[in-house]
C-alpha cells in the first residue's frame, strides 16, 4: 500500500483533494496540520515529527499555501514553506522522494509585474528545481479554484446580498476557473503513472473561460430574481480603479505593501495571465454554473 503524505491538508483545496483520494483503494493517506486537529498528525514543519513524516511516505503532495491576503501580514511565505518541507527529505537513498507540488498560473510572469503572490509562487517552485536531487513529480500551476471548503467567495456574497457589487460594462480578461475535483485527479492519475526520475511542470486550465462578470452574475443569479439582476449597476473599469487605488493607498499604511486589492484589480480587470510556451497543458471541463451551485449548497448545509 503506498503512503501518501498530504501537506496542507486543513486549507479548503487540502480538503478537496482529501475527500477524493480517500477514496481510491491502495492509499494510506496522512494528513498534516500545523495545528493539532483530529484526523490529523499535527506538527510544526521542519521539526523532528515532521522530518519523520517526510521520510516515512512514498508520496509527498503539497497543498500547502500562503494567500495573497495573507502574505504580507505574515513573516512566512510559500518560498519558505517550501525550502522547510525540502529541507525535511533526507539524501543519500537511491530513489527520489515523489513529490507533487501545488503552484500557481501566476509564477510565469515574464512581463514583471508586481505582483508579491507570483513572485513567491515563481520563487517557491525555483526552490524546488534547485532541490532536483531529492524529489521527482510535478509541479502543477492551477488558476482560480472553487471548492466546497472555500472562503474567499463569502466577501463576494455579502456584497452581492447587498446589491453593493457591479458588473463592468468594458472588455474583460479571460479567467480560466476550476474545481478541486479536478486537481484531485490530476494526483490519482499522477501516483498511477511509473516514477520518471524527472521534474515536469504543466497547468492544469478549464476547457471554457469566463470573466468577473459571469462570476458575479452566477452569485446573483443565486440570491435576486432575474428582474433584480436586470437592474443591476453597471460601471466602467476606470470607476473601479478609483476604488481600488484609494483602498491600496489605505493598504499601504496597514502592511507597508500594496497586496490587495491591487494584484486582484488587475486580475480580475486588466491583464490576463499568460501560459509558458513549452509547458504540457491539461484541459478539464468545468462548468462555473455547476462550481458555484455546489458551493451554494456546501455553505447551505
Amino acid at each position: 500500500m503506498k503512503k501518501l503524505l498530504l501537506l496542507g491538508a486543513s486549507g479548503f483545496i487540502g480538503q478537496g483533494v482529501y475527500e477524493v483520494l480517500s477514496q481510491v483503494k491502495d492509499i494510506q493517506l496522512i494528513r498534516h496540520s500545523r495545528l493539532p486537529r483530529a484526523g490529523y498528525d499535527a506538527c510544526e514543519i521542519g521539526s523532528a515529527e515532521f522530518i519523520k513524516l517526510v521520510n516515512d511516505s512514498d508520496f509527498i503532495v503539497n497543498c500547502t499555501g500562503i494567500g495573497l491576503s495573507r502574505l504580507g501580514a505574515r513573516t512566512d511565505s510559500n518560498k519558505v514553506l517550501t525550502e522547510q518541507i525540502l529541507a525535511s527529505i533526507h539524501v543519500g537513498t537511491a530513489d527520489k522522494k515523489n513529490f507533487f507540488h501545488l503552484s500557481s498560473v501566476k509564477a510565469h510572469n515574464p512581463e514583471k509585474r508586481l505582483d508579491a503572490y507570483a513572485d513567491d509562487k515563481w520563487a517557491a517552485e525555483q526552490v524546488i528545481h534547485s532541490n532536483s536531487n531529492k524529489v521527482q513529480g510535478v509541479i502543477l500551476r492551477v488558476p482560480t479554484v472553487l471548492g466546497r471548503h472555500d472562503k474567499n467567495l463569502l466577501p463576494m456574497i455579502s456584497l452581492c446580498k447587498l446589491k453593493l457589487l457591479p458588473l463592468v460594462t468594458d472588455d474583460l480578461p479571460a479567467l480560466h476557473v476550476i474545481g478541486v475535483e479536478s486537481i484531485a485527479q490530476c494526483i490519482i492519475q499522477w501516483l498511477a503513472r511509473s516514477p520518471d526520475q524527472a521534474l515536469q511542470t504543466c497547468y492544469l486550465l478549464s476547457e471554457d473561460t469566463v470573466t468577473y462578470n459571469d462570476l458575479v452574475g452566477e452569485v446573483y443569479g443565486r440570491l435576486q430574481t432575474a428582474e433584480d439582476n436586470a437592474r443591476l449597476r453597471r460601471v466602467k473599469v476606470r470607476s473601479l480603479f478609483r476604488i481600488y487605488k484609494v483602498l491600496s493607498f489605505m493598504d499601504l499604511f496597514r502592511r507597508q505593501r500594496k497586496l490587495f486589492p491591487w494584484a486582484r484589480f488587475n486580475d480580475l480587470f486588466i491583464c490576463p495571465w499568460h501560459i509558458e510556451k513549452g509547458v504540457s497543458v491539461i484541459l478539464t471541463r468545468t462548468k462555473l454554473s455547476v462550481l458555484v451551485e455546489g458551493y451554494f449548497e456546501s455553505i447551505q448545509s
